[in-house]
């Protein structure tokens, strides 16, 4: 029973210490999860594009029979830009568009990078959650005017109903 209990110990330190590596990953490159998974789906489709669109063109250079489904079209397309007869010249210029995109977004150009110190410093800043842009610190307290004006109309709502009777 021991034995259980430390190898399940064990298992949820490794968990924990993937997921602070992880994040702190994340702060340092001053991304968040969502911004990481929609760059990473990003990053594949162009992948796959460029390397479809260079088969599609090697095809075509090497007179190969090549011609890809509609489905296939609809896969790889941006604003329908893809059609099944489309010229070499058009075809030459979406190959070079997507090189380039592909090789913008597998630099990780999209990043920057901060030290550990200044990710930390970011998270732990006062001012990192001030969504509103607020100079002063927000204070939960009611201002003082508030209560005055809380107070008066309940005397005044009291008042009311007791004349009521």
């Amino acid at each position: 029973m021991f034995a259980i209990v430390v190898f399940l110990c064990g298992i949820v330190t490794i968990m924990l210490i993937g997921f602070i590596g992880f994040h702190t990953f994340l702060i340092c490159k001053d991304s968040t999860t969502n911004e990481f998974a929609k760059r990473q789906t990003l990053t594949k489709f162009c992948a796959n594009r460029f390397e479809f669109l260079t088969k599609w063109h090697k095809a075509r250079e090497e007179n190969k029979p090549f011609k890809p489904s509609e489905k296939a079209l609809e896969k790889y397309h941006i604003a329908n830009d893809l059609t099944v007869d489309m010229s070499n010249e058009d075809l030459k210029k979406r190959l070079q568009g997507a090189e380039k995109q592909h090789n913008t977004i597998s630099n990780g150009s999209f990043f920057k990078s901060k030290t550990f110190f200044e990710a930390l410093l970011k998270v732990w800043s006062p001012d990192t959650y001030d969504i509103d842009g607020n100079k002063k610190p927000v204070s939960l307290k009611k201002p003082k005017h508030a209560e005055k004006k809380t107070e008066e109309a309940l005397l005044t709502d009291t008042s009311e109903a007791n004349a009521g009777e």
